[in-house]
C-alpha cells in the first residue's frame, strides 16, 4: 500500500497540496515561510490574502500599509495620466500656434511682395517721369541756347494744325525769354501765293514754356478752302519762326 500523504491548504488560494510542497502547486506561495503578498491579523497572527478586508480566523477588520500603497499607486496612476494629458494639450496648443503664425507669416510675405511690387511700379513710373523731365529739360536748354545765338524774344518749337469745317486752327507751341508781350504774324501760301495775312499777339511772362491756338477762318481765303497743299508759316519783323505744311482735302 502507498503510504498516506498529508495534504496541507494554500492559505493564500485555498488549493490542497500534498505536505511536501514547498510551494504551493496553484499560487506559488512558499509553504516553508511566511505566505507572500498575505496580509497579517495582528489580533491572532494569522496570514491572510493580500486583497482580505477581514481575517478568515477571527473575523477582525484587517489594518495594512498595502492599502495605503495600493492608494498612492493609483493617485501616482492618475497624477501620471493627467500629466499626460496636460502634455497632449500642450502639444496640441504649439501645434495650433505654430499653424497660426505659419498662416500669418505667409499673409505677411504675401503683403509684403505686393508692397515690393507696388515701389518697384512707382520706382519704374517715377525713373520714366523724371526720363521725360530731363528729356524736356534738355529741350528747354537747348531752345535757350538758340535764343541766345539768333538774339530773338521768341522761338517756336512746333505748330500743329487741325481742321473745322471752314475754319482751321493752329496751336503753336513756343518758348520766351523776355517778360511782354510779342506781336507775331502768320502768312499762308497755297502753290506759292499769299491766301491769308494777318498778326497777333503773345501775352508772355518770362522764361515761358507754353502754346497758343489761332484760328484762321475761309473770309480769310476768299471764303473757301479749296482742296490743296497750304503751308504756314510764323514770321517775327522779318525773320521766319517756324514753318507747318498741310493739306485741306
Amino acid at each position: 500500500m502507498k503510504p498516506s500523504c498529508k495534504i496541507i491548504e494554500c492559505e493564500l488560494c485555498h488549493t490542497e497540496n500534498p505536505s511536501t510542497a514547498i510551494f504551493c502547486k496553484h499560487c506559488g506561495n512558499h509553504f516553508d515561510n511566511k505566505p507572500i503578498a498575505t496580509i497579517k491579523c495582528k489580533h491572532c497572527n494569522t496570514y491572510n490574502p493580500f486583497f482580505a478586508k477581514y481575517c478568515k480566523k477571527c473575523g477582525k477588520q484587517l489594518q495594512t500599509k498595502n492599502t495605503t500603497f495600493i492608494t498612492w499607486i493609483w493617485i501616482l496612476a492618475i497624477i501620471l495620466i493627467i500629466s499626460i494629458i496636460i502634455c497632449i494639450f500642450q502639444v496640441i496648443d504649439k501645434h495650433n500656434l505654430e499653424s497660426k503664425y505659419k498662416s500669418q507669416l505667409g499673409t505677411t510675405s504675401s503683403k509684403m511682395q505686393e508692397i515690393q511690387k507696388e515701389l518697384l511700379s512707382n520706382s519704374t513710373k517715377l525713373d520714366s517721369i523724371q526720363n521725360e523731365l530731363s528729356s524736356k529739360m534738355k529741350e528747354l536748354n537747348s531752345i535757350k541756347s538758340e535764343l541766345d545765338k539768333i538774339d530773338l524774344p521768341i522761338v517756336i518749337s512746333k505748330i500743329s494744325q487741325e481742321n473745322y469745317n471752314n475754319t482751321l486752327i493752329f496751336e503753336i507751341y513756343y518758348y520766351s525769354i523776355i517778360n511782354q508781350d510779342i506781336t507775331l504774324e502768320y502768312r499762308i501760301f497755297c502753290n506759292n501765293i499769299v491766301r491769308a495775312i494777318s498778326t497777333f499777339v503773345i501775352h508772355n511772362n518770362a522764361y515761358h514754356y507754353s502754346n497758343c491756338e489761332i484760328s484762321v477762318w475761309c473770309d480769310d481765303c476768299d471764303n473757301s478752302w479749296s482742296s490743296s497743299d497750304y503751308c504756314y508759316e510764323i514770321w517775327y519783323g522779318d525773320k521766319c519762326l517756324g514753318v507747318k505744311r498741310f493739306t485741306v482735302y
